[in-house]
């Protein structure tokens, strides 16, 4: 029973996938499924938060048994982020993220790690800065960034 039920979800899930794509003007392709499905598990209307490199979705990709270049997995996520599905957050130097969160908020990069962690836009410390930077460009969408990263030891 349990089984047929989470059958059932990935299917609902699946099918809302490719209205989503539809809907944005993407065809629905056997690759753009693929990666859909791997950073939307349960559909577009139950996001979790995640935020992914291209390295780490082929990664993923490749373990569920499907053959698909590097430089596919980076088109579909860059076709992702131009038609809204996704958001692509720069990290580091030379590393972007993509992240299932598309509506504006902050972020924290944790540079030693190469994680990206979220922000709420309403954290009063984040606020600020963005409320200083929206007067030095109205109408602006702002989002903060914090970059935090440990200091080398230097061997003596």
């Amino acid at each position: 029973m349990e089984e047929t039920a989470k059958l059932a979800a990935a299917q609902t899930a699946a099918a809302a996938l490719k209205e989503l794509l539809k809907k944005r003007g993407l065809r629905p392709t056997r690759h753009r499924m693929t990666v859909a499905l791997l950073l939307f598990p349960n559909g577009p209307q139950n996001v979790i938060p995640r935020h992914c490199t291209a390295e780490e979705i082929h990664h993923a990709v490749q373990n569920s048994g499907t053959q698909m270049s590097l430089a596919t997995v980076y088109n579909t996520l860059n076709q992702f982020s131009q038609y809204g599905i996704l958001r692509k957050v720069s990290g580091g130097a030379n590393c972007s993220f993509y992240d299932t969160v598309t509506e504006p908020h902050h972020h924290i990069y944790h540079e030693t790690e190469n994680r990206l962690e979220d922000v709420s836009p309403h954290t009063p410390e984040f606020q600020s800065i963005a409320d200083t930077q929206r007067k030095l460009a109205p109408n602006s969408n702002v989002e903060v960034m914090v970059r935090v990263s440990r200091p080398t030891k230097i061997a003596s």
